[in-house]
Formats: C-alpha cells, structure tokens, sequence
C-alpha cells in the first residue's frame, strides 16, 4: 500500500470514529490538518467567487464528518455569494448571533469581507475544538486573495474596453462599436451590450450589439454637441452591484470624452476643408480626394476625370453689380454643381470663380454629358442672382486620367486647365477635352 493509500484509509478511519462520538485530540487534529492542506490548496485553482464558495463547503464534507454545510459572503462591491452541500436549509445567520451561541457551529468571518459558514449536527469534538471557526478562517484568507485576484481582472477587462474605446478616431462606425460591446460583454456577470449611435453624417442611426439580454440592463445615455445621441445599454445576468454600476459610467465616460474630441476633430476638419461662402470642400480636401479617386482607379481599365470650371467674365460681374451679387452667383453654381453630383463625387471651390469636379469611375467619354449638363444649366441657375436678370455662362475643361495614366494629379489638373483655357479660346460657355478628341 503506497504512503497516498495509507493517509486517505488513515483520513477515512478518523472521520468514521468521530462520527461514531470518539473524542481523540489527535484525530480531530488529524482532520483539522487535512481540511486546512485541502482549503489552501483552493488557491491554486483559477476560481471565481462562486466556484470558491461551492469548494469550501465541498472541502468541509469531504474532509470532516459534516454532512451538511452551507457558507454566504457579503462582499463590497460583489454580488452576494451563497453555496451548500448537503440538505442544508436556506437561511441567512441572524443579526447580532455569535460564535457558540448555536451548536450549529456557524461563524462569522471578518477582515476583508464578512461572510458565514454554517455546519450543522457538528460532532461534539469538533466543536469542542472550534473547527468551523479554523475552518472559516482558512477559508477567509483565501477569500481574500480571491476577491484581489477577482477585482485586479475586472480591473484589467474594464481597462480593455477603455483601451477600445481611446482608439476610436475620425473613421469610427459600426466595426468600432462592436469590438467595444464585445469587450463589454466579457465583463463579469455582463451577458451582451449594445450600443447605438444616431448621427448624420453616418446616415442616421448606427448600432452594434453582442450577447444576450440578462435579467437587468442598465442604461446610460449622453448628446455630443447636438449633433450625436449615444445609448449604451449593458445587460446583466444578475442585478448589478454599486461597483458594476461605478465600471460602466467610467467606460461610459471615457467613451463620451472620446467621442467628443473625435467630433471635435471632425469639425475643425470640416471647417478647414471648408470654403465658407459656397459650403463647398475647399482646395485642401481636393488633395485628399485626388489621391482617393487615384488608388480607387489604380486597376485594370479604372479612371477617373478631373474637370474645372470657370464662370466666364465674372470679374465684370464685381466691377458692375458688386461683390454681393457676384458672391450670390458664385453660390448658385456652388449649388448647381453640388445638385450635379453624385455620391463619392467631389465638388469644390478651387479658387476665386473657379471649381473643381471629380468624378470617379469615370472616363473623359462618360464626363461629357455631365458636364455638358452643367454649362447647359448655369444660366439659368445663375439668373436669379442678377438684380435685371443677366446670364451668367460657364466654361469648363475636362481631363481623365485613363488618357493620362502616367501623370502624377497636379498633372492632370494642368491638363484640365489647359483644356478650360482652350475652351475660353474658342468662344466661352462650353468645355474643352485635355485629349484633345472632339466633344461628341
């Protein structure tokens, strides 16, 4: 018979004679020990708070001559724990109730967290010798380490969903959010998350959700400059605590902080790649969309055209009518061109009386039309403008980079220029290809 074999027939021997009422200081001792070697060994398992409680009291019943145990932690900023073994009835231990007032054997913890542990029909030696009590107090000191261990990994999981949260920037949509709620739903005792998101300039309303609704949801909701409405709803398995309720307005807060400098982000790029009388991007985005329209081109038989206007005779418009109305017909194109456009087309001031179009996808045969459309249109357009009803006449020239395909952009917006002025040259109110090929 190996050591292992002797010491479990050894163990089961001491549990039978106690049972049996032999009162022997060295087998309560025994016992004592063997109970106390397997509660520390707890420690070494990766339990949750539940898993432990429901250890203990295994431990208890399988290592001493108590058939029916039950224990309950009352822990700050944790949900009450409860676990039993046996048929142990469910009760809580009364207000003001000490050890040894109960032959019972119940106990209360103290130090970091205050719990009880209650065995009943205790054999007389063990509690002669205080066993529950030893028993507690092992049990509390690794409780201890488990509520650290507990509040250190909530800590970290809060802190991924922050570290989520702080890498949102200006492209942020539907992806984004569902790494966060993701992240959210590995909380503890969070069963899924949503969050949803109404803003215009994504198209409305956006929202991402993972999980599945639990018993509670709590709810927060916060405005970004009027201009962004944000629910985070959380749902959890059981009604959450003060401390659960504490971690989510900490993530709540540092989305909200993140998401208005990420706004505010947003509408200093806005107003800066602006053009402030026609609301138009202005030349420092069209850089940014030259090169868009480039790498979206950059394939087998892709394209894309440049085209720029030029409101004919408009320094004429200023001497004799005034900037204002000059600005009033420099607004109405604006308007014509931005109607004109498509979505992922870009319209923009390029300077003074002259704009810039790109168009996408498109080859300078498929540009054309558009842009035939548009000088077609601008007279009329422009008339309301002019206090005795003048016309105002637009020329354009177009360039595509399919017939440029080894010129860097500013390239082909010298082209497109080149063709504008060519189109002036020959008479005004009508647009010129950079290719050369007629406009039919």
């Amino acid at each position: 018979m190996s050591v292992i074999d002797k010491l479990n027939k050894m163990h089961r021997d001491a549990v039978e004679q106690i049972r049996a009422g032999e009162d022997n200081e060295f087998l309560v001792g025994f016992l004592t020990t063997a109970t106390m070697l397997e509660l520390s060994n707890l420690l070494t398992t990766d339990f949750d708070l539940q898993q432990y409680a429901q250890a203990v009291v295994d431990v208890i019943t399988q290592y001493a001559p108590i058939d029916r145990c039950r224990v309950q932690f009352e822990l700050r900023g944790f949900n009450t724990v409860v676990a039993a073994s046996g048929l142990l009835p469910k009760r809580v231990l009364p207000a003001g109730m000490e050890p040894g007032h109960s032959t019972t054997g119940i106990l209360r913890l103290e130090g970091v967290t205050s719990g009880t542990l209650i065995g009943e029909d205790v054999p007389a030696p063990l509690l002669a010798a205080d066993f529950i009590q030893v028993a507690a107090d092992q049990a509390g000191a690794g409780l201890a380490k488990i509520v650290e261990r507990e509040t250190t990994i909530r800590r970290q999981a809060v802190r991924r969903v922050i570290e989520l949260i702080e890498r949102l920037d200006e492209r942020w949509s539907t992806d984004e959010l569902e790494q966060i709620t993701c992240a959210i739903s590995t909380l503890p005792t969070v069963s899924g998350a949503t969050i949803t998101a109404v803003v215009d300039r994504l198209g409305g309303k956006v929202a991402a959700s993972t999980g599945n609704e639990g018993s509670a949801t709590s709810e927060r909701e916060f405005r970004i400059d009027n201009r962004l409405d944000i629910t985070v709803q959380v749902h959890y398995e059981v009604e959450p605590f003060s401390t659960q309720h504490g971690q989510l307005d900490e993530i709540v807060a540092s989305l909200a902080s993140t998401l208005a400098r990420v706004e505010q982000n947003i509408r200093l790029t806005f107003e800066a790649e602006t053009d402030q009388l026609t609301g138009l991007w202005n030349r420092r985005r069209v850089s940014r969309e030259l090169i868009a329209a480039r790498n979206a081109a950059n394939v087998p038989d892709g394209s894309f055209a440049v085209v720029i206007f030029d409101l004919d005779y408009f320094k004429k418009v200023n001497d004799v009518y005034g900037h204002l109305v000059g600005d009033a017909v420099l607004i109405a194109f604006a308007g014509l061109l931005q109607r004109s456009s498509r979505p992922g087309e870009t319209a923009a001031r390029w300077g003074g009386e002259e704009f810039i179009w790109i168009l996408p996808g498109h080859t300078e045969r498929t540009a054309v039309e558009r842009v035939a459309a548009v000088v077609e249109a601008c007279s009329a357009e422009c008339t309301a403008a002019f206090p005795d009803g003048s016309e105002q006449t637009v020329s354009a020239g177009i360039a595509a980079w399919a017939d440029f395909p080894k010129v860097t952009n500013e390239a082909l917006v010298k082209a497109a220029d080149t063709a504008l002025y060519q189109a002036k040259r020959d008479g005004r109110n009508q647009f010129a290809n950079a290719s050369g090929r007629p406009n039919t």
